[in-house]
């Protein structure tokens, strides 16, 4: 499962260290006073190149929680969240009994176990639409993005997320939320046909809700929003007696798909280093920052001709993190490249082996960073032994698992 950050670091250095050799069945051990064969001392370092690389991830689909906000970055530019939904009926749904419709709100409720990342206590900005185009139902679809009416159905400028209040909805206690109110002509249109036999029925009237933060409002932060079963769209009305009564529609269900997008559009040294990858020497800087962000690829050195003779034992590789960005970041994930290009998260017994070596905090040139050290001994001897694997990883800081 692949891990990704929002607004984060810059890499400055990459280096492979100590490299130690041994046979299988470690009779031969070499200790730090050895010397390696072909002349290498366990002192020697060899210089990982590294160089910058476009996150092909813009959309994830159907998960439970989305962050939401935007950030304006001088490394980055402007990264903005959003999501497209479709929604299913409840039993209360299907048929409909208004006299006359009051009010039509777009319930999202905070995601309760972290409600938020990083500070978010500045005001916030959310646009809702009204989608035209059906969300694909394939679970298999590579559908990123899909087209809406640019008519806002509602909006909320400029509030401060409040992930900490509850409300009383209709007399009932209710989850911290944000509470969007829509055009009342939506809920016209919803109840219009009177009842709906099915969920297919209900969504060839409303394709769905694009739900995006605004891209005037630089936040600190990003609140976490659950777009789970208790993502709503309510209706608020009287029946013919005067009774006030609701009506639900609801995602998260089986006829019911999210599309979680990350939209990065503006220029950005970044984006011009990411434009631009050298492959030869590596880039002066490396930027990480997922979901439609820029990741960093590294070249190992060639260690073929010593491979021929030993079995690596440990190999160290150490990541050099500064963050330019909002967020520390607390831990970072590699990925392997095979020959076609494709991600692989590096082998379970990596971790079993100790492959995570040690985080600590240091400096370069008077500037706070972190060190990383990984132990990738393993993954080297199987560049030597495997066909389809390369000299490449690329790395992921992860500060937030969704």
């Amino acid at each position: 499962m692949r891990a990704h950050n929002f607004i984060k670091t810059t890499c400055l250095l990459f280096i492979l260290v100590s490299l130690y050799s041994c046979s299988k069945d470690g009779s031969d051990f070499v200790d730090n006073t050895s010397g390696f064969p072909l002349n290498w001392n366990t002192s020697d370092s060899f210089e990982v190149i590294g160089y910058n690389a476009s996150d092909s991830i813009r959309a994830i689909r159907n998960t439970s929680v989305i962050p939401f906000g935007t950030k304006v970055d001088a490394h980055f530019g402007t990264f903005r969240t959003s999501f497209f939904a479709s929604y299913q009926t409840t039993l209360s749904s299907k048929s409909f009994s208004f006299a006359s419709v009051d009010s039509i709100v777009l319930i999202v409720p905070y995601y309760a176990a972290t409600p938020v990342y990083g500070a978010a206590n500045q005001p916030f900005s959310v646009e809702v639409f009204e989608m035209t185009e059906g969300i694909e139902t394939d679970p298999n679809s590579k559908r990123m993005t899909y087209s809406y009416n640019s008519n806002l159905l509602g909006s909320l400028t400029n509030f401060t997320a409040k992930y900490k209040d509850s409300t009383y909805d209709g007399g009932f206690k209710a989850a911290p939320a944000i509470r969007i109110p829509l055009n009342l002509s939506l809920a016209s249109k919803i109840i219009a046909p009177g009842t709906y036999t099915s969920d297919a029925d209900f969504q060839n009237v409303l394709k769905g809700l694009y739900v995006r933060s605004s891209g005037n409002t630089s936040t600190n932060g990003f609140v976490l929003l659950s777009i789970g079963t208790d993502n709503i769209l309510r209706i608020y009305g009287k029946n013919t007696s005067g009774a006030s009564i609701t009506s639900d529609f609801n995602t998260g269900g089986n006829n019911s798909t999210t599309i979680n997008e990350f939209i990065h559009p503006n220029s950005s040294l970044a984006k011009l280093a990411s434009q631009n990858p050298n492959t030869t020497s590596g880039d002066n800087l490396l930027y990480s920052h997922g979901l439609t962000g820029y990741v960093p690829t590294l070249i190992l050195p060639d260690l073929s001709n010593f491979m021929k003779l030993k079995s690596v034992f440990k190999a160290e590789l150490s990541l050099y993190s500064l963050d330019t960005g909002i967020f520390l970041t607390p831990s970072l994930g590699l990925m392997s490249l095979d020959t076609l290009g494709r991600e692989f998260a590096l082998p379970d017994e990596l971790y079993k082996k100790g492959f995570l070596i040690s985080v600590k905090d240091t400096s370069i040139a008077g500037n706070a960073c972190k060190e990383y050290k990984y132990n990738i001994a393993m993954y080297i001897n199987r560049m030597g032994t495997s066909v389809s694997t390369t000299r490449k990883l690329r790395i992921y800081s992860a500060p937030l698992l969704i």
